[in-house]
């Protein structure tokens, strides 16, 4: 048989109290003022670190300014657990490279608070990076353009139709 690694309920509690403390994200570190803004609201790029192409696009906004939190954990739970807050509360606007899953479920949390997408792009996944680096910097473009709307439609024209290739989605909520 073997040992328990916890000698009480008391000593269960403790340890799990403080695993699940040190899992969450620090989302309060993030502030709208450290983060370069995209329109009127500072933007958040979120991606899944493991993926190469939505790495390499959050690698480039970063560079450019952007904050970026990887959905390290289940999307719902980082919304809930402060992710939401960030978005209603001080307005950032979230953007993102990632598979249709992850992009449904986050559009969704946001349209629940009437948030709704701005850009919704299907993009055919290719062999490198260097297209999603391409996609980082149109989109951190239009940070500085003087109209936002007419960035995020010419964004819309240039995105490839729907083929049966595998794809990922670059979209601002």
């Amino acid at each position: 048989m073997t040992e328990a690694i916890y000698k009480s309920r008391r000593d269960f509690l403790a340890g799990s109290l403080a695993a699940l403390g040190s899992a969450g994200v620090p989302l309060n570190a993030f502030g709208a003022a450290g983060t370069r803004k995209l329109g009127e609201g500072p933007a958040l790029v979120l991606y899944q670190p493991h993926d190469a192409h939505a790495s390499a696009f959050a690698d480039e906004l970063a560079t450019a300014g952007f904050a970026t939190l990887a959905l390290t954990d289940d999307p719902v739970r980082q919304w809930r657990d402060g992710l939401g807050a960030l978005v209603l509360q001080q307005d950032f606007v979230l953007l993102g490279l990632s598979n249709w899953s992850d992009y449904s479920v986050l559009r969704g949390l946001a349209a629940e608070h009437r948030r709704f997408p701005l850009l919704e792009c299907r993009q055919r996944k290719l062999a490198g990076t260097a297209w999603a680096r391409a996609c980082a910097h149109e989109i951190a473009s239009l940070a500085t353009a003087d109209d936002l709307q007419a960035g995020l439609q010419l964004l819309r024209r240039k995105a490839e139709a729907p083929t049966a290739a595998p794809s990922l989605f670059s979209w601002i909520i």
